[in-house]
């Protein structure tokens, strides 16, 4: 095909500019040897105004500067421009050859170009109160482009911001996403007003204000909230969601990852704290699509499986420590109650506290133990009260850990211990692990093992 039958247009020029030194190798290759039969560029054979180049940028251009007079070309069909562009978005992600600059501008380019061209609206970029926004288009595309969600949203919030140099400098990728998030970021800080933030309350506070009083307070934080609950990280596959309405814990476990984070995040580090502004997140929080929950597990693109219904509750305290007025977990049982649709995940070190409440069937009722010492407490705990389902956290399973009635429980979780700023990371034995699962399938449970429970097994002869 000539090279001047063959379009080159947005969106798909420019994903990857075109690079001069490239450019001229390329040249120089086909003028001694001509185009290779065996790296057509490809086109957008159904394009409703002609041939339109999908992929091959670089090879067409080299072809008319050698005069090259006749094109290898491949052909696509596409419904529409949205999916020829996701086609030449998966063609350009693939190579391997390209710097780390390059990819960055490349993700730039193709979040731009797929925003342009969504069917239908994005959902809001702004990040709740709670922690970040939760967008299934930003999964999505960061899926398409081979980026994080992250990544994907911070781009959004740089091209959707009224800053042209920023947006000018990383396009242009003189400036990382990082980089040019943290300068909007800074930039909206200083233009808008100080946002007056939610109210919060200790136990001591909230039982201080009178009855009337405390239903008012929290009916209005509710009232302005626009919190959802927070989408967990990439590692997390077994509850994609966290709610957090209660936080903070007197335990003090040295392994302790939530005591870490409050402790660097929140102005109240790791007291126990009730945000009532956070309630009445179920009902914002838009519910996963059947087929994301009906479809297995996929890492490498959008998450699936029952953990898109599941919510981690409290990930941030402990709900039914001795310390939690009865009022508060009364009022976040009300909420899980009214909407049975999610699975919300619950997790105590004071299992036998839980007899004190009556939990409806979308609870998953969990108590921790991490010792041989807390296994009496917990069956002994479990003997007494019904839950549709009951299952037990041996995460960070500290010692080899022996059960009488595992037929209590539904499910059995195993897993280690992250490096905390008190303890460094431990994985436990492999036959601790091994002991617990033969326990577990014994007895009928359903069993889930963390990543970061073992390490490989590597032993030679003698």
């Amino acid at each position: 095909m000539k090279p001047s039958e063959i379009i080159v247009r947005e969106p798909f020029s420019g994903l990857f500019p075109i690079d001069p030194r490239v450019l001229d190798a390329v040249t120089e290759s086909m003028t001694e040897t001509g185009f290779h039969e065996s790296s057509p560029v490809v086109l957008w054979s159904n394009a409703p105004d002609g041939k339109v180049l999908l992929d091959g940028h670089t090879r067409l251009k080299a072809a008319s500067v050698a005069g090259i007079a006749d094109v290898p070309t491949a052909g696509e069909d596409f419904a529409d421009e949205r999916a020829a562009l996701e086609f030449a978005i998966r063609a350009q992600r693939d190579r391997r050859s390209l710097t780390r600059d390059e990819l960055t501008r490349f993700a730039v380019a193709a979040i731009a170009r797929l925003d342009a061209r969504k069917p239908v609206g994005r959902p809001s970029k702004t990040p709740s109160p709670e922690g970040v926004s939760a967008g299934e288009s930003a999964e999505k595309t960061a899926a398409l482009v081979g980026v994080s969600r992250a990544t994907v949203e911070r781009v959004r919030t740089v091209l959707d911001s009224g800053d042209a140099e920023t947006k000018a400098a990383l396009t242009s990728g003189a400036v990382s996403v990082n980089g040019a998030y943290q300068k909007v970021r800074e930039a909206k800080k200083h233009a808008e007003p100080a946002k007056t933030p939610a109210p919060i309350f200790t136990p001591k506070e909230w039982t201080a204000k009178p009855q009337q009083e405390r239903e008012a307070v929290a009916a209005a934080a509710v009232e302005d909230s626009e919190t959802k609950f927070n989408r967990t990280n990439d590692n997390v596959e077994w509850a994609l969601w966290t709610w957090n309405p209660i936080t903070g814990c007197l335990h003090d476990c040295a392994y302790c990852y939530a005591r870490d984070i409050a402790e660097r995040f929140y102005p109240q580090k790791f007291v126990p704290t009730i945000h009532p502004a956070r309630f009445g997140a179920s009902t914002r929080t838009p519910f996963p699509p059947s087929e994301r929950i009906a479809a297995p597990f996929d890492q490498a693109a959008v998450k699936g499986g029952i953990g898109e219904k599941n919510v981690f509750t409290c990930s941030m305290a402990d709900l039914f420590g001795k310390w939690v007025p009865s009022e508060w977990v009364e009022k976040v049982l009300d909420e899980i109650r009214s909407n049975p649709k999610w699975n919300y995940l619950l997790l105590t070190k004071f299992p036998q506290r839980l007899a004190d409440f009556d939990f409806p069937d979308n609870a998953w009722v969990g108590t921790t133990v991490d010792t041989q010492a807390r296994v009496a407490a917990a069956e002994k705990a479990f003997e007494r009260f019904d839950a549709k389902v009951k299952w037990l956290s041996c995460e960070p399973m500290m010692e080899r850990l022996t059960f009488k009635r595992l037929d209590l429980f539904d499910w059995v979780v195993i897993g280690g211990a992250s490096k905390s700023t008190q303890t460094p990371e431990f994985k436990p034995p492999f036959e601790w692990a091994c002991h617990l699962y033969t326990q577990a399938k014994a007895a009928g449970c359903s069993v889930y093992m963390k990543t970061n429970l073992l390490d490989r097994v590597r032993e030679y002869p003698s």
